[in-house]
């Protein structure tokens, strides 16, 4: 069995999912917007025992939230340095684990009205930037970004950006999934670590609003 059709199966037993769009006749196409993968597929439910039929072979786009981070990684190296940031994950993976989890965490929140800069408390640089201030200002693609040995403050405008082309490009991979299976579909579900970013939820439902009976976001992907 692939992963989109344990996915598909499993949907079933979610509460939060309105169990009238999921009777005999029905149609859904299931979205896991994972890290690196975007998988889809597409099933009729073909009897009440919820036996399915595929409308759409699950397929697989290399895509996923996880280039956001590494988005994210390539403006913390430009200020601290390339050679700072691989001495770090050398000799004290754990500090940078921390700023890791952290980059996966804020994302999730910020949405595109975000007007506070997106701060990432730095775990591994004790440095001082001068002798006389810990505070700094680089640049990264000729805009500033304020520094220190404890934190960066990335200008939430980048990281909106940054999310909304990743969001963009995986709204127009399930438009075309959408588009494969010549059959109207009833219901959208999404899952996966990159269902739960806010920009990716906003951008969903503007697209598909009217097109469809209902969207899902599950709040349970790792048990998906």
């Amino acid at each position: 069995r692939l992963e989109p059709e344990a996915a598909s199966l499993s949907i079933f037993h979610d509460k939060d999912i309105n169990k009238k769009y999921l009777v005999k006749g029905k149609n859904f196409l299931i979205v896991d917007a994972g890290g690196y993968t975007v998988d889809i597929s597409a099933n009729k439910i073909i009897d009440d025992s919820h036996n399915l039929e595929q409308l759409l072979k699950p397929n697989s786009e290399i895509l996923g939230s996880n280039l956001i981070n590494e988005r994210i990684i390539e403006i913390i190296e430009a200020i601290y340095g390339k050679s700072t940031i691989e001495d770090v994950i050398k000799n004290n993976y754990e500090a940078w684990e921390k700023t890791l989890d952290e980059i996966e965490e804020k994302k999730k929140e910020i949405d595109d009205n975000t007007a506070e800069n997106f701060r990432i408390d730095i775990k591994f640089n004790k440095k001082k930037c001068s002798m006389f201030s810990d505070e700094c200002e680089g640049q990264y693609n000729g805009t500033k970004i304020q520094y220190s040995s404890t934190h960066i403050d990335i200008p939430s405008q980048i990281i909106i950006n940054i999310i909304s082309e990743i969001a963009t490009n995986v709204v127009n991979i399930i438009n075309k999934s959408f588009s494969k299976t010549n059959e109207n579909i009833d219901l959208i579900v999404l899952t996966g670590g990159f269902s739960n970013c806010k920009i990716f939820e906003k951008k969903s439902r503007n697209n598909f609003i009217g097109s469809l009976k209902q969207l899902v976001f599950l709040k349970s992907p790792q048990e998906t």
